[in-house]
């Protein structure tokens, strides 16, 4: 009976330690909490130091997966499960754990942001020491070290085969400076280290016992303390303003107006118009600047936004900036890679006061069309932790190098640093190759931070995010940048009050607690979810303040899944986004249906949805269209039922009628077509429009079908007798549907320097709404 009880238990836990490994692989964060709770449990029924080591070696396997993701890591894990099976291999792993239990506490501290300056200044100096043995210059760096994970092991192997023993407090000062190592060099996952702080309290103690009442009241009552000290503190350094003044620094490598109706060209240089205009309609008050009067407007302005400036500041202006900052401003710096347009000076002057640069390379990913899928990581902060690309939206930029006062906020992990070539035409690129030994491989600072005074300064090394295509994804999260740089402010005091208070209740704790492991690994679970509950609620509070406040844009529902990924290139949707800029609206995306139907937009725009929409839905579109706002569909019979309610909602159809390029498109409307086509024919006939022999499409199609509508529904577009575009007026509104899925994809709007001219002015004019 014993041993089925030993054999269940090990199976458990086994299955706990499993359920981790597969969920934190895809980063469900709930997944964390299922792993801890069933190992509570196992450890509550049987209470032994067997199982206390079984669930260490558990946690232990999920942290090796965790820090390295890799074919060794598996592995590790692998192995470190089978070692639960043994009473021999299980003492070594247990004393292996310990080394790493107490930079639980540190790792909290660290990773809510109290003391991540402090363990940098150190952490820099001791990783590029570590980096500098092991003959591996630049692979390691300040956010990404894990060689320390080895000697622990080969210590405590030493220990057990009884070639030195140490004992009592000598034991435990030699786990406190392991632990203070391991923080230094930033490894550690703090889920993890709080649980196996819990054993190592036990591991002294050979009784399992209830603590006292008394204990666990006080331990209450710490707790409580605590969250009480970290709200209050959260709540100051969260504080609104509101509405935050932000200015963009004029002038450099970029462009800050809307590209225009007429001409239809391709941009030459990196649009920023939309950041101006996204930042309104969140509420912001935003302002270009000239650098003549940048000194007059610091002391109006939040956050100061500095973007590919191609000459340096005046020494008057670069002390005003520092000044600013220093007294409470923060510096948004956007930059790109390999010195383009000599653009590294400059940015290097301006934030010459921290300790982040510039360096003369591209960061490039180790996947493809530079998406850095699964290659970087957010580091912990309130706005980059848990988060991907889709937020960040990097693509090829500079690598940062920062000292030991700046913390990195993003670094990639599975990427090279391409050095530069300065011959290389103005872009200045590299090879696009890795050099083994000449160039960084791994642990790229990509987005870096560092606060100056009551100040902070937080640079990209690339602009790709902040522009304006790619803010139809990425919006609400630049929006939420921007609000928290204005917003979290914490004084260097009140920063280190709030760590040393944390720091010794966790201590007490462990005082408390001590040889009552299941006891303490609620407890300390208690404290961290706490600490780290109470930020999350006031993080949540302070961003769902920063929401769209005004309704004219275009909202590009996603909420009914994507059809296109935006890969390749070509599948994108970049022209189109230019298309409503130059139509005066932002295209924002949305995945929320619900509450993208409360924020009004002027246009809806529903692009080939893969998942059906329901008809609470459609009657909720039909009575928005008819308040005044316009829906346009652009979907083929392949999702003809998908949108069969929302279409019978307006009385129209797409039939399975094909029409394919319908190279004979034809615009009914006369007037339209005269602005269409206005320089692409030698004469346009009012009169009989379709007789018109001086061009063989009016617009270019890819993929259409033919649409059938009620008597009210007119016709836009037409090919070989069948409607292919078609809209209706509705109430105040309008409802337009194009039988194509591929209408408005860069394939056929145009893409890099091409642009289609004719079907870019039919769009416009649907979206200026000039339709009879």
């Amino acid at each position: 009976m014993k041993m089925e009880v030993q054999w269940l238990q090990r199976l458990v836990v086994a299955l706990s330690a499993g359920s981790w490994i597969v969920l934190a692989s895809i980063e469900h964060t709930a997944m964390y909490w299922l792993g801890s709770l069933l190992a509570v449990i196992v450890m509550g029924v049987h209470g032994s130091n067997r199982s206390a080591k079984a669930f260490l070696i558990a946690l232990c396997a999920f942290g090796w997966l965790l820090f390295t993701r890799t074919q060794s890591g598996f592995l590790m894990a692998g192995a470190l499960l089978l070692a639960s099976f043994s009473s021999r291999l299980s003492h070594i792993a247990a004393h292996v754990a310990q080394t790493f239990a107490l930079t639980a506490v540190g790792m909290l501290l660290y990773e809510i942001g109290l003391i991540s300056p402090e363990v940098n200044a150190l952490s820099w100096k001791v990783t590029h020491w570590l980096t500098q043995m092991t003959g591996e210059p630049g692979v390691l760096g300040a956010a990404q070290s894990r060689l320390l994970l080895v000697l622990p092991p080969i210590l405590y192997g030493l220990m057990y085969v009884g070639l030195f023993s140490i004992r009592g407090a000598a034991l435990l000062m030699l786990l406190i400076i392991s632990a203070a190592t391991a923080l230094l060099t930033q490894l550690g996952f703090w889920y993890g280290w709080m649980l196996l702080l819990a054993v190592l309290m036990g591991s002294v103690s050979s009784r399992s016992c209830s603590p006292s009442k008394l204990r666990i009241g006080l331990t209450s009552v710490i707790v409580a303390g605590v969250v009480v000290v970290n709200g209050v503190w959260l709540r100051g350094a969260w504080q609104q303003v509101s509405p935050i003044r932000v200015r963009i620094l004029e002038g450099g490598l970029k462009t800050l107006s809307l590209p225009p109706p007429e001409p239809i060209r391709a941009p030459q240089d990196a649009q920023f118009g939309n950041l101006l205009q996204v930042l309104r309609l969140y509420g912001f008050e935003v302002y270009p600047v000239a650098e003549p009067m940048l000194e007059q407007v610091l002391p109006q302005t939040e956050v100061l936004v500095v973007i590919n400036p191609t000459h340096e500041l005046s020494a008057r202006m670069q002390n005003a900036v520092e000044r600013w900052v220093r007294s409470g401003g923060a510096l948004l710096v956007l930059g790109d890679h390999t010195d383009i347009a000599g653009i590294m000076a400059p940015l290097n002057r301006l934030i010459h006061f921290t300790e982040i640069r510039f360096r003369f390379d591209s960061a490039i990913p180790q996947d493809r069309f530079w998406r850095w899928k699964n290659c970087l990581r957010g580091e912990w902060h309130p706005m980059f932790y848990g988060r991907t690309n889709a937020d960040f939206g990097i693509s090829v930029g500079a690598s940062l190098e920062i000292g030991w006062r700046a913390q990195p906020l993003v670094t990639g992990e599975h990427a090279f640093s391409d050095w530069g070539r300065a011959w290389y035409g103005l872009s200045r690129l590299g090879d696009m190759t890795y050099n083994a030994g000449q160039e960084r491989l791994g642990g790229l600072v990509l987005v870096a931070e560092q606060r100056c005074g009551k100040g902070v300064v937080q640079v990209w090394g690339d602009t790709s995010g902040f522009q304006d295509n790619s803010l139809t994804a990425n919006h609400h999260y630049v929006a939420q940048l921007v609000a928290t740089l204005a917003q979290r402010r914490t004084p260097t005091e009140a920063r280190l009050l709030i760590a040393t208070v944390t720091l010794l209740a966790a201590t007490t704790i462990v005082v408390l607690l001590w040889g009552h492991p299941f006891t303490g690994v609620i407890a300390l679970m208690v404290l961290v979810a706490s600490v780290q509950g109470t930020g999350w609620l006031v993080q949540r509070f302070a961003s769902s303040a920063v929401r769209i406040q005004q309704s004219d844009f275009a909202l590009l529902d996603q909420s009914h899944g994507v059809l296109y990924p935006q890969e390749p290139h070509e599948k994108g949707l970049n022209t189109f986004c230019e298309t409503a800029l130059r139509a005066g609206m932002p295209l924002l995306s949305f995945n929320d249906f619900a509450f993208g139907i409360q924020l009004k937009p002027r246009w809806w725009i529903i692009h080939a949805p893969l998942v059906p929409y329901t008809p609470q839905e459609a009657a909720r579109l039909e009575q928005y269209v008819r308040a005044g706002g316009n829906l346009m569909v652009v979907a083929g019979y392949p999702q003809g039922q998908n949108i069969k309610h929302l279409l019978q909602a307006f009385g129209m159809e797409v039939s399975s009628t094909p029409v394919g390029a319908a190279h004979n498109a034809r615009i009914g409307i006369a007037s339209v077509r005269l602005q269409v086509l206005h320089n692409h024919m030698a004469a346009v006939s009012e009169q009989e429009p379709t007789k018109t022999p001086a061009y063989d499409a009016d617009v270019s199609f890819k993929e259409s079908y033919a649409l059938r509508g009620d008597p009210q529904t007119k016709p836009l577009v037409r090919c070989w007798g069948h409607v292919i575009a078609q809209y209706k007026r509705l109430g105040a509104g309008m409802v337009v549907l194009i039988g194509d899925n591929r209408f408005i994809l860069d394939e056929n709007l145009g893409q890099r320097e091409e642009r289609n001219e004719p079907t870019i002015r039919l769009l416009l004019a649907i979206m200026a709404e000039q339709l009879p």
